[in-house]
């Protein structure tokens, strides 16, 4: 599983994409979980919520 923060913006967001098509688990760190769900769930990814500049938010991801 990679963990990519930032899959929710356009660089981020051709990361994901490369990653799933080669096949590979992807999870995304995103600040919004519920408006991130709609641009990434046809992607098959996992959504982790979290702030990078929140260590305590980190953990759980």
């Amino acid at each position: 599983m990679i963990l990519v923060a930032g899959g929710t913006g356009f660089v981020g967001g051709a990361v994901v994409r490369e990653l799933r098509r080669r096949g590979l688990a992807v999870a995304v760190l995103t600040r919004g979980a519920k408006r991130a769900a709609s641009r990434l769930e046809s992607l098959g990814v996992d959504l982790r919520e979290g702030d990078v500049r929140d260590a305590a938010s980190l953990e759980p991801a």
